[in-house]
């Protein structure tokens, strides 16, 4: 109708889990891939996170370090409007399919350096990848669990 829902569209979603990205590509027709994965999350006295997959023998590094404390999103902020999307949406060429993804709202932190080194082609194709190698802008976010509702199919 004329509801406006803040949402997600995702390229790739890597998972260490078979079953997850198994169930997610069947149920939700999302583009997990399962890989090998490995994290370290030091939260004092600064929050440092790294995140890494292995990608054919290679391992390949998201990181990011902050200061400070985190902070409850501001309303009307940009950090609102990026953490705060309680829609999925995937079409894969069909109908496309929405579902609600609840969850309590996140701590941000500023993030003052960022280490990216990773082959982007592979996971978002020759178009995006040349946005995807250095961030221009970041915020860290301590995440919470989620629900994620049955999905719907929608009229395009």
């Amino acid at each position: 109708g004329d509801e406006v829902r803040h949402g997600v569209v995702s390229i790739k979603e890597l998972v260490p889990r078979p079953f997850v990205g198994g169930m997610a590509r069947l149920l939700y027709r999302e583009p997990y891939i399962v890989v090998p994965m490995r994290s370290k999350v030091r939260a004092a006295p600064a929050p440092v996170v790294e995140y890494q997959w292995n990608d054919v023998g290679r391992w390949c590094t998201i990181a990011a370090a902050a200061d400070g404390e985190g902070k409850e999103l501001a309303p009307g902020s940009l950090d609102e409007f990026i953490t705060e999307r309680h829609w999925g949406y995937n079409g894969e060429g069909r109908e496309t399919l929405e579902y609600r993804v609840d969850h309590s709202p996140w701590h941000i932190w500023r993030v003052h350096s960022t280490r990216v080194d990773y082959e982007p082609v592979p996971l978002c194709g020759r178009e995006l990848a040349g946005q995807l190698t250095t961030p221009i802008s970041a915020i860290l976010a301590d995440g919470s669990a989620i629900t994620v509702h049955w999905r719907n199919a929608i009229a395009a």
